[in-house]
């Protein structure tokens, strides 16, 4: 049963995405523009850094993997509302406990950009699709960008869709 506590008004802003390549795009520069603000979030470092701190210091292959682990198996993979597309802040996804792969990228994101990674984001085509159904985030590791996929349970670091056809970056 529902309480009123679990139905609290929340703030959301409505703006209209376009749809195809142009949506796509749209979407992948406002995950950008979180990321940018919401890694200097003393809330998501503090998240980050009590999330690392069983790593050795300077272990960032550690630190990544950690951090994908916690939002891939801590933070329940949620669809949109049917026909909606909807972003979420990192925070607001820590708070509910979920999102889908949008809002599980940007947490990601947000969270190694917070402890120094660089990211970046990949929309992805599967299966010889023309649309792009899925978005994963990607840090930079020793020089190479590494997948951190975080709905596919069990996904380690660099783990990408073996039936991708497609990927567009959009970089932090």
């Amino acid at each position: 049963m529902f309480t009123g506590a679990a139905l609290a008004p929340a703030t959301a802003k409505l703006i209209s995405i376009p749809g195809g390549i142009a949506g796509v795009k749209a979407t992948l520069a406002r995950m950008v523009d979180m990321v940018r603000t919401f890694k200097t979030d003393l809330n998501v470092r503090t998240l980050a850094g009590q999330l690392v701190r069983g790593c050795a210091e300077k272990d960032y292959r550690c630190e990544l993997s950690t951090l994908q682990a916690y939002v891939r198996d801590q933070i329940r993979y949620l669809r949109d509302v049917d026909n909606v597309e909807t972003l979420q802040t990192p925070v607001q996804t820590v708070k509910l406990g979920y999102g889908d792969c949008d809002d599980k990228a940007t947490l990601v994101a947000s969270l190694a950009g917070s402890i120094g990674f660089p990211t970046r984001f990949c929309a992805i085509a599967v299966r010889d699709a023309l649309d792009f159904s899925h978005v994963s985030a990607q840090a930079r590791l020793n020089g190479q960008w590494l997948n951190v996929e975080t709905i596919v349970p069990g996904a380690g670091l660099g783990w990408f869709p073996p039936d991708a056809t497609q990927c567009m970056l959009a970089h932090v």
